[in-house]
């Protein structure tokens, strides 16, 4: 995040930055510790933020609040001097997709219908495209550096897989193998030596190797010539299986 700090700071006010990414930041927490109602009150706390940093764009200065959505949204897109990233395309997803399924599941009021946990994966990657799309209008495009930071914001996120201290763990009981498919897709594109698999799954080593070399056998993972690990397709889709029913078992 404070690289994205940086690069976001340089055409943007420190202060709506921070804001920004702290709205970002909680958003992923209480999706890995599967608080649905979090994520949706954090949704609407993050498209506010944009806004306000879209209207910066506009007139040159932060505003403390934004007292309505839409009627900005529409203000924005009537300004002809900014570009259509700003003036349509990240207003109308952050509408679409993130404030709107927030207010129609009244995830701020009293009486609420619980969020689902497909209206809370489309906030959490839409949160993250229009993150990586403002790196993409406002930061060199063509820079690695920019490229590599864009992959990381996109990259999916997972209930259960937290990272302390520098450390990723899973935060779910599961089997040994579902925990290296976890891991697997959370290190795409690099994969993992066998070394790295051991240091993040943190179970017998014989019990790894076992899970690996099942793993391998059924297709779910490659080991490539680089002597790295890499979760399949077939992997994914095992993954989402698990991963959907381990959600159905918490709500």
């Amino acid at each position: 995040m404070q690289k994205i700090e940086q690069e976001l700071s340089r055409f943007f006010p420190d202060d709506g930055i921070k804001d920004l990414l702290q709205a970002y930041k909680n958003i992923l927490t209480n999706y890995v510790s599967l608080n649905w109602q979090g994520v949706l009150k954090e949704g609407g706390i993050f498209v506010e933020d944009v806004f306000r940093l879209l209207v910066f764009l506009s007139e040159q200065k932060l505003p403390i609040e934004i007292k309505s959505v839409d009627r900005t949204r529409r203000k924005l897109e009537s300004d002809t001097n900014l570009s259509e990233t700003a003036r349509l395309l990240i207003p109308r997803v952050a509408w679409g997709m993130v404030y709107t399924p927030r207010s129609k599941k009244h995830a701020v009021h009293r009486k609420m219908l619980a969020p689902e946990y497909m209206d809370v994966h489309l906030c959490v990657h839409a949160a993250s495209w229009i993150l990586a799309e403002m790196l993409r209008e406002y930061c060199d495009s063509h820079s690695s550096e920019i490229g590599d930071l864009v992959r990381e914001i996109m990259k999916e996120h997972m209930p259960y897989l937290e990272v302390i201290e520098g450390e990723t763990f899973v935060t779910a009981e599961v089997d040994c193998k579902t925990e290296i498919l976890i891991h697997l897709n959370d290190a795409e594109p690099n994969g993992l030596t066998r070394r790295q698999v051991g240091q993040r799954i943190k179970r017998p080593s014989y019990t790894v190797t076992k899970s690996l070399s099942s793993l391998t056998e059924s297709k779910y993972i490659c080991y490539t010539t680089s002597a790295r690990y890499h979760i399949s397709g077939l992997g994914r889709n095992r993954l989402q299986v698990g991963i959907s029913g381990l959600l159905s078992k918490a709500n």
